[in-house]
């Protein structure tokens, strides 16, 4: 029975995301774990269009301490649509939800619930930084720095997670009813919408632990419990992403240091230029004073000689 569930989550560096990224993309030290369907990145910017993993990985190392790595909508897929149909919805969602302006990874997962029926649901990570004409070729430094990408304020407004609950019904419905299916569901509850016998009995199977809601919450919070199990301990992430700035570090210091040689060598130039024409100026000056001093000497000499006193003999 297709339920709707949308959650809302984000992470300020714990768990990392680059492990998350790796999680729901089922990569890495996850890859033996399986259940995954389908797995896309995109919107990405030029430094990591060729590897999607490395925007996650400058994430960690470049984000504010206390800035949110990603953000990340949990969302159940009806499983009254095949494969080819959910892969298809989850990819309108995510072009629906963050256009072509946020870096994403998707996911879509068919974990088996305790009624032994896949429950599929996509895993929709996204940075709520913008992508746009004047962000997309910065470095990755400068893409998570204050003056670089800035963060969309929509995704902090109260009423965003209505909105999203709201659209992704529509489009929901919209795919089953392309598939033929008769099943429509309500972004409401049912209090919402006045049936407050069937809310008092979803109220009962969720606490009691059955029915859908219950079951879709339960899988989740397994997969949740597990994925922070299977995580690396978070001093070896700090650890990895000290080594990384470290080596950043050392390679700006080798190109200062180069720059710096290079400033060096030209200013050794100049002052060695200065010299020579300082020695230059020099000696033409001493040649000009000398040759000053010889016609000085020379007229006042000539005088001397043509003004002798005449004495007879």
């Amino acid at each position: 029975m297709a339920i709707v569930h949308v959650s809302f989550k984000s992470s300020s560096k714990a768990p990392p995301a680059a492990a998350h990224a790796q999680y729901i993309a089922r990569e890495g030290q996850y890859q033996q774990r399986g259940g995954v369907e389908l797995v896309e990145s995109g919107n990405m910017p030029e430094f990591a269009q060729a590897d999607p993993h490395a925007f996650w990985v400058a994430a960690d190392a470049h984000e504010r301490a206390n800035g949110r790595t990603y953000t990340e909508l949990q969302i159940a897929l009806p499983r009254e649509l095949n494969p080819t149909q959910r892969e298809e919805l989850a990819r309108e969602a995510t072009r629906e939800l963050l256009g072509d302006r946020f870096a994403y990874t998707m996911a879509v997962h068919t974990p088996l619930a305790k009624d032994n029926i896949e429950q599929p649901h996509m895993h929709l990570m996204f940075s709520e930084r913008a992508v746009d004409a004047s962000t997309r070729g910065l470095a990755e430094d400068r893409f998570f720095k204050r003056n670089g990408a800035k963060k969309d304020p929509a995704w902090n407004d109260r009423n965003k997670p209505d909105e999203v609950r709201e659209k992704w019904v529509e489009m929901m419905n919209g795919a089953m009813q392309k598939a033929g299916i008769e099943l429509r569901v309500d972004a409401r509850s049912w209090a919402e919408q006045g049936r407050e016998d069937l809310a008092a009995l979803v109220e009962e199977k969720t606490l009691r632990g059955d029915g859908p809601e219950a079951l879709e919450r339960l899988a989740h919070i397994a997969e949740q419990r597990q994925m922070r199990a299977e995580l690396p301990a978070p001093h070896l992430d700090q650890a990895a992403a000290v080594q990384d700035l470290e080596k950043r570090a050392e390679q700006e210091v080798v190109r200062i240091e180069q720059r710096r040689d290079a400033e060096v060598s030209i200013l050794d130039k100049l002052i060695e230029k200065a010299r020579e024409l300082a020695v230059e100026v020099k000696e033409r000056t001493t040649e000009f004073a000398r040759n000053v001093v010889d016609r000085v000497e020379s007229f006042f000499g000539a005088g001397k000689q043509e003004n002798l006193p005449f004495t007879a003999s």
